[in-house]
């Protein structure tokens, strides 16, 4: 028994060792991260035809597991599971696989199985998605605020949400493997099913579990709120662009986009942004150039030709001020997010104006046909007068109220024990 119990030890320490040390490019905040930010995101739907969508449990739990989906590759790190789960994290993928639904299973005649591929495909979208707004936000306040960047944010905030007792989604395996084959056939890796396999046996095996997957993130919360001390503090905090929380809304808009995408109705062309940071009435949390809290951050519903793209930010009477625009942290060339960094400092309580021009080419080779306009106002000091205060309406929920008690109560009573029930239908 103690050969086993420091067999366990070892490997634990093992795993949360290569967690922390390998996330690569694409991986940002961690598997319970995405599997949660998802779920929350899909429980916070206005009602309508996609929050009626996602009712059923079996096409619920494939989101979830979708949203887990991506980084199964990195579990592994060899070049073609990390070829697969790069992949899986950007536009063309989601783009590929709306184009493959849209042709081979027409909505409206929707089966369970296919209901299922369809929502396995909108929780790769949400992962995807969430790792560009918290890489090109978020990461940069780890970096001013903590000192410390995405080996030390990725796997802390995961082991913070799962220590302060926020986990509720456990999901069961939903794999599209013939879809995924079809999708990875062009790739430059050679992708089979056993590379698939691979990645997302390890993954479930390791850490997207009941067990040793809690037991990992419960022993690494402490180290992490010692290392990252200002993020453990604000992962969740709704006032600070791209952490956890905040990426529940945009979330929400891009499924609608997505789902929009399938049917074939989404006026792309005319307005492509989703959603705005700083969002809900909020001032920008600084005037200064040269950081993060300056910047304004417009989110898409479909990737974007960034070489195609320009922005520009205006001050007072539509003046120009000097800012960069540029796209996703990482260079994709299909990014999801586009931000405007000013490079002056702004005057605070002043009205500011960034628009996203038109002539931007989609990933669909379609173009913008307007501009998108999104007017901010720079934080306030002591001699500024008439900034909004706080929010302007009730935030989205992440309690899952009496829906989830169940759930709750079986992870409460039995971490390593029982496996829990899987998500109940949105009412």
């Amino acid at each position: 028994m103690k050969r086993r119990t420091t067999l366990r030890a070892t490997l634990t320490g093992l795993l949360l060792a290569a967690a922390l040390a390998a996330p690569g490019t694409a991986s940002s905040h961690g598997d319970w991260g995405h599997i949660h930010v998802t779920g929350w995101a899909i429980e916070n739907l206005p009602p309508g035809p996609l929050r009626s969508f996602f009712s059923e449990p079996a096409v619920f739990n494939a989101a979830l597991y979708g949203a887990a989906f991506p980084d199964s590759g990195y579990w592994v790190d060899t070049g073609p599971t990390r070829e697969y789960a790069e992949y899986a994290h950007w536009e063309p993928f989601i783009e590929s696989f709306i184009q493959l639904i849209r042709s081979e299973h027409p909505p409206g005649f929707w089966s369970p199985e296919e209901r299922k591929l369809v929502a396995f495909m909108m929780g790769c979208a949400a992962h995807g998605l969430q790792d560009e707004i918290f890489d090109s936000t978020f990461l940069f306040q780890v970096a001013e605020h903590d000192g410390k960047g995405q080996s030390e944010a990725d796997g802390g905030t995961d082991f913070l949400l799962i220590d302060e007792g926020h986990q509720r989604f456990l999901p069961e395996r939903f794999l599209p493997m013939d879809t995924l084959l079809r999708l990875y056939a062009e790739r430059p890796e050679a992708i089979t099913q056993e590379t698939i396999l691979s990645g997302v046996d390890t993954q479930e095996s390791t850490y997207v579990n009941d067990g040793l997957g809690l037991q990992i993130a419960r022993s690494l919360a402490p180290a992490s709120r010692d290392l990252i001390p200002w993020t453990a503090q604000h992962y969740l905090d709704p006032e600070v662009p791209g952490i956890l929380y905040t990426e529940i809304t945009p979330t929400m808009q891009y499924l609608q986009a997505v789902w929009d995408r399938l049917h074939g109705r989404w006026k792309s062309g005319r307005d492509p942004v989703v959603h705005v940071f700083p969002d809900d009435g909020r001032a920008l949390r600084s005037a200064s150039a040269g950081t993060v809290d300056g910047w304004v951050t417009m989110i898409l519903g479909k990737g974007i030709a960034i070489d195609s793209a320009a922005g520009t930010l205006l001050g007072a009477h539509g003046t120009t001020v000097d800012a960069r625009f540029t796209g996703t942290r990482w260079g994709h060339p299909f990014p999801r997010v586009v931000r405007f960094q000013p490079s002056v400092d702004l005057e605070p309580g002043r009205r500011y104006t960034a628009v996203l021009h038109a002539g931007a080419e989609m990933i669909d080779r379609g173009g913008t046909t307007g501009p998108h306009r999104a007017t901010v106002r720079a934080a306030c000091d002591d001699r500024a007068h008439g900034c909004p205060g706080g929010r302007s309406s009730e935030g989205p929920k992440i309690d899952g109220s009496a829906r989830h008690a169940a759930q709750r109560r079986c992870v409460a009573r039995s971490p390593g024990g029982a496996r829990c029930p899987g998500p109940v239908p949105l009412r």
